[in-house]
């Protein structure tokens, strides 16, 4: 039988061990990090194509699970297409729509992205958008609407 002369060392121990549980349990620092990078290019892509694109019908159909539930409050009854029809109500309004990401924030299947909205030649509204993400599609999303004030007390920008 071959030993190794710094296998009985304390360091080199725990450092086996702690490869062992890695190993055995499923888990792994790369598998986090590629969920998570997964995750936000996911978002990202519908984001784009559905909101700066204004490809809303395409980017819903590529991107969103089939049983998509909407936690907005502006969303009739939840639904991808209620969410279409709130969104493609909203660019009628407002030709010209921009939604700027300003901050991208990921964790395994979750994103949030903090978006500066220009609509309607209005002043901008801070938005924050969370995404919850099943495989390669978007499952869930919720959304934070923070009006402008016309006399913020607060000196620091929203954005």
């Amino acid at each position: 039988m071959t030993t190794f002369p710094c296998a009985n060392s304390t360091p080199t121990r725990w450092l086996v061990m702690a490869v062992g549980v890695l190993l055995f349990s499923g888990c792994s620092p790369r598998t986090e990090h590629t969920n998570t990078q997964h995750s936000k290019e996911i978002v990202l892509a519908f984001y784009k194509m559905g909101l700066q694109d204004l490809k809303l019908k395409e980017a819903f159909a590529l991107y969103m699970t089939p049983d998509f539930k909407e936690h907005a409050a502006d969303s009739a009854d939840g639904t991808t297409q209620a969410s279409i029809n709130f969104l493609a109500g909203l660019m009628k309004q407002s030709p010209g729509p921009k939604f700027e990401i300003i901050r991208t924030i990921a964790e395994d299947d979750l994103v949030f992205l903090h978006v500066r909205a220009t609509v309607g030649g209005g002043p901008p509204v801070a938005l924050g958008e969370i995404f919850r993400v099943q495989g390669d599609r978007i499952a869930e999303h919720w959304d934070l609407v923070q009006q402008p004030r016309d006399h913020p007390t607060n000196p620091n920008s929203v954005f």
